[in-house]
């Protein structure tokens, strides 16, 4: 069986730019936060429904979303040309 090759430790600069990859990679995670209100995921987990109720605020976004949607799809659907 072959031996590896001894490993080097990293130098100053490799340590440096792993420290601010890991910093922007932080910030970037940390700065898309907001973006879990757009997911209907977030509405639906997490809610144990028989034990602590219904959560009559995400099913009001839920029930909004659908709505909207529907409505969208309707008004587009009209729109189509299908006689050709």
């Amino acid at each position: 069986m072959a031996a590896c090759p001894p490993q080097s430790s990293p130098s100053i600069t490799q340590r440096g730019s792993r420290r601010s990859f890991y910093r922007f990679r932080v910030a970037l995670v940390s700065g898309v936060t907001w973006l879990k209100y757009l997911s209907s995921f977030y509405y639906y987990t997490g809610h144990d429904p028989l034990t602590t109720g219904v959560h009559i605020g995400d099913l009001a976004v839920l029930g909004a979303c659908t709505l909207i949607l529907t409505a969208v799809a309707t008004a587009t659907i009209q729109r189509r040309d299908l006689r050709a």
